[in-house]
């Protein structure tokens, strides 16, 4: 039964990927290139926060 779902299969899916190599990235520039394309700027990353500083009388009920 599984070879005939796999039969099944390959002859109702198309042989190609609609001629798009690559994945999802190349279809959807392949989609998005004729229209001219998508410019994004990237933000610069810092450096995080610092941590929460959970020592003091405030949470010392916590620490038993």
């Amino acid at each position: 039964m599984e070879e005939e779902a796999r039969q099944i299969l390959h002859h109702a899916l198309p042989a190609s990927n609609g001629g798009v190599d690559g994945g999802l990235a190349s279809a959807i520039a392949a989609i998005f290139d004729p229209l001219g394309g998508v410019n994004l700027d990237v933000p610069k990353r810092g450096s995080g926060r610092e941590p929460p500083d959970f020592s003091g009388p405030a949470y010392d009920a916590y620490d038993k």
